[in-house]
């Protein structure tokens, strides 16, 4: 859930990114003054290499996803999904939707940001029990947990994280168990490509005019 917005001196820091991001958001295309005063080289520039940054992240974490899930597919051979844990984190499908709604689309992309966070710490850790689960796939996930928080702090830290999984089956070798990391690699690589997505798209709205 939301963490509760509160006008107090204390939270001042808290929401500092958040009503900076959103000043930027509301220009549609077009720098804010209050961002970028005189539109110089080096405050759109700065702009620009935020972008850049959080845009390469997302894509690597995508990256980074896919071969996950297609090196445990191609182990286990499982193709049995449940629903995802992220489901009711409803993004805006359509593209007129999106370059309407700036400020819901960033929200959307920090709630799944943060809906992994926990997800990701239990999936190493079930990992580091499985003997039979390859370094590869270990190594990845650790680098997940590490550049989605990287992401996280680009775009915005202001909602409190998401309730996640429940709790996890005993470190098995059992056929259900391993239906259980299917299904997270699954989930996991249907997400990042949506936040590389939404991301790209972001950007894209906000240093351009068009996209």
């Amino acid at each position: 859930m939301f963490a509760q917005h509160r006008s107090t001196s204390g939270t001042g820091s808290r929401l500092l990114l958040l009503l900076v991001m959103s000043n930027l958001l509301l220009c549609q295309g077009n720098f804010c003054t209050f961002l970028c005063p005189h539109v110089d080289d080096l405050c759109l520039n700065s702009l620009k290499d935020l972008f850049t940054r959080a845009t390469n992240l997302s894509h690597y974490i995508y990256n980074l996803s896919s071969k996950m899930f297609n090196e445990f597919v191609s182990t286990y051979y499982i193709n049995i999904t449940n629903s995802c844990h992220t489901t009711s984190l409803h993004a805006p499908e359509e593209k007129e939707q999106v370059e309407h709604r700036h400020v819901s689309l960033i929200r959307w992309i920090l709630m799944l940001l943060y809906s992994w966070n926990e997800s990701l710490y239990h999936l190493v850790m079930n990992l580091r029990s499985m003997k039979e689960v390859s370094d590869a796939i270990l190594s990845r996930a650790r680098e997940n947990v590490k550049k989605v928080k990287e992401l996280q702090t680009f775009i915005e830290r202001v909602f409190s994280q998401v309730s996640i999984l429940g709790r996890w089956p005993e470190p098995t070798l059992s056929d259900r168990h391993h239906s259980a990391f299917f299904n997270l690699f699954h989930c996991l690589h249907r997400n990042s490509r949506k936040i590389d997505i939404y991301t790209k798209l972001l950007a894209c709205q906000l240093l351009h005019d068009k996209c």
